[in-house]
């Protein structure tokens, strides 16, 4: 399950590191290929899920300014997956 297959290619044009692992973690099929637990992708029920191009072209816009999530980031010093 590829949640956004229309925008596989976005996160290797993205110039900001964090703005690639924030697309990399949103455009990601699932970890587990299979699971006990049916699975969902997070974004399903989000506009985004029928409005690709809008993900899109909020990711590219935080890329040209990425201060707010560079801002958010500096918050925590931890980065464990999940977080």
């Amino acid at each position: 399950m590829i949640p956004f297959p229309s925008l596989a290619d976005l996160p290797s044009q993205l110039r900001q590191p964090a703005v690639r692992d924030l697309a990399w973690a949103l455009l990601s099929p699932p970890l587990l290929a299979h699971s006990p637990w049916q699975q969902r992708h997070p974004l399903k029920a989000s506009n985004w899920s029928q409005q690709p191009d809008a993900l899109a072209d909020w990711l590219l816009s935080l890329d040209s300014d990425s201060h707010t999530l560079q801002q958010w980031l500096s918050q925590s010093s931890v980065r464990r997956l999940g977080l």
